[in-house]
């Protein structure tokens, strides 16, 4: 037995040997960051999120890019902006696993000072529309949040749970 066990120890010795550098870098390919329930993820604005939820036993996973986030003001889009600016979000999401809901009341606004905004009636086509995505199937276009002039600097864009009750992940803007 003590030879089994030393070919045992030595192969296993070996795959993590050189397993683990093939596993631990030198690749140029960077993993999607994943939302947990223990943590939020914060990722720049055209990085994608991979997020994972449950609801009544059924499983989703989608990942979600705000590809780009731009302010637009009064005078640009030629909308009356009671605010003062508009942040004109485009945003991809894809269904992986399950079943999801896209809707573009699914995410929020978070300025710097903590102060929060959900979407106004987009102006700005191709709109976010709502609609059901199984795995496989994608969503985008645009989501907007009307702020007061200068609330982008330092702000986030949020992605909620299924029930709204919290924030999954943002994107800094």
């Amino acid at each position: 037995m003590p030879l089994i066990r030393n070919l045992t120890s030595g192969a296993l010795g070996a795959c993590v040997l050189f397993a683990a550098p093939a596993c631990t870098g030198g690749s140029s390919l960077t993993p999607v960051p994943r939302a947990t329930a223990d943590q939020t993820a914060t990722v720049p604005v055209s990085q994608p999120l991979a997020l994972d939820s449950t609801l009544l036993g059924d499983r989703s996973a989608i990942t979600v890019t705000v590809r780009t986030a731009k302010t637009m003001t009064t005078g640009s889009t030629g909308y009356d902006n009671p605010k003062g600016e508009y942040i004109v979000a485009d945003i991809l999401i894809e269904c992986t696993t399950g079943t999801y809901h896209a809707n573009p009341f699914s995410f929020g606004f978070v300025a710097q000072d903590g102060t929060k905004g959900t979407p106004t009636v987009s102006m700005f086509a191709p709109a976010l529309e709502a609609v059901d995505l199984t795995a496989g199937q994608q969503a985008s276009g645009t989501v907007v949040f009307d702020v007061p002039k200068g609330y982008a600097k330092g702000a986030r864009i949020a992605v909620h749970d299924a029930l709204g009750a919290r924030d999954m992940g943002y994107w800094k803007l």
